[in-house]
């Protein structure tokens, strides 16, 4: 949606979670009743998200307004059992995004 100061619109107000049971990474729009939707392979053990303002500073819960970038680690297991370690390799991604400007 072209930027229109109007967040209720589809896929305006979403939310990415971490689903510990499944071990996927869920996208729900906010804005329809439509359920969570799954966006990988059942191999996610864990997603972290920072916030940062644009002085760095990690900002608490609440202040999630403020963020100018965040920092995002996403941990994943793979589903090929390695008899050596006795489980998945498990692999870690760590970047940052940072926040398009807001009007």
């Amino acid at each position: 949606n072209p930027p229109d100061d109007v967040t209720t619109d589809d896929n305006e107000n979403i939310t990415i979670a971490f689903d510990a049971d499944g071990m996927t990474i869920t996208r729900d729009d906010n804005n329809t009743a439509a359920a969570a939707e799954v966006m990988t392979e059942p191999v996610i053990s864990g997603l972290l998200f920072t916030m940062f303002d644009s002085a760095g500073n990690a900002l608490a819960a609440g202040e999630e307004g403020l963020a100018t970038f965040v920092h995002v680690r996403v941990t994943g297991q793979s589903q090929a059992f390695n008899t050596l370690f006795g489980e998945g390799r498990t692999m870690t991604l760590d970047t940052e995004v940072r926040v398009r400007t807001r009007p």
